[in-house]
């Protein structure tokens, strides 16, 4: 039977301990969205939230909305949590020690995405569903007669939607597991950025292949 137990000093600073070097690891690995009042890191179930004026923190499990909060180094409220999700806790500290994460992790900086970077991640969402169009590649809808179709992109483990609205002809780029949303400029990380970086360089050279292959085709024609 799981049962819960209060958390005492001891055990919400190791909990913090885990917290913030999973943090950390997510600045790192560049998944880390910023704004001038918090940084955040978001995965499939779980939302960290780090204002870096106060070092308050916040954990959120977004399927279940139980939260863990701290101000001024000390956990909010009692909390209880049950014996498997200090299972979990314990899990994700060893995982932590196997990626050789520092125990005494520290946070760094964080700085929020320029003008120039959104505007070329608009640019390029739009250029590759115009690519892949002019290339027939289906476009589903999420309810029939809406204006807006949407392609799937697959980089590196990760899924984005991209999409266009008919009726007005904005584009736009999301994923939501992490809460990417490129219109509303809302939940960009360094790793969004770089990958689409990657990804314009991939869809010019298939746009000056595809050109080559048109003129030669031309020609010979």
């Amino acid at each position: 039977m799981t049962q819960a137990t209060n958390i005492d000093p001891i055990q919400s600073d190791q909990l913090r301990s885990t917290l913030e070097r999973t943090f950390a690891l997510a600045q790192e690995w560049g998944m880390v969205s910023a704004t001038e009042q918090e940084w955040r890191y978001r995965d499939h179930e779980h939302l960290l939230i780090f204002n870096p004026t106060t070092e308050d923190l916040q954990f959120i499990n977004t399927q279940t909305d139980e939260t863990l909060s701290w101000q001024d180094g000390e956990l909010i409220g009692t909390v209880q949590l049950t014996t498997d999700q200090w299972a979990e806790f314990q899990e994700l500290g060893e995982w932590l020690d196997s990626q050789e994460v520092p125990q005494s992790a520290e946070i760094g900086s964080v700085r929020s995405p320029s003008g120039e970077e959104i505007a070329a991640l608009e640019s390029t969402a739009a250029q590759l569903f115009e690519y892949y169009a002019s290339q027939e590649v289906p476009a589903y809808q999420l309810s029939e007669g809406s204006t807006i179709h949407y392609y799937s992109v697959e980089v590196d483990g990760m899924t984005y939607s991209l999409s266009r609205d008919d009726a007005t002809g904005d584009y736009n780029l999301q994923r939501e597991e992490t809460g990417l949303d490129v219109r509303s400029r809302q939940g960009i990380t360094q790793r969004d950025i770089q990958t689409w970086l990657d990804i314009e360089q991939w869809l010019s050279t298939m746009m000056d292949i595809d050109f080559l292959q048109q003129s030669e085709w031309e020609i010979s024609g």
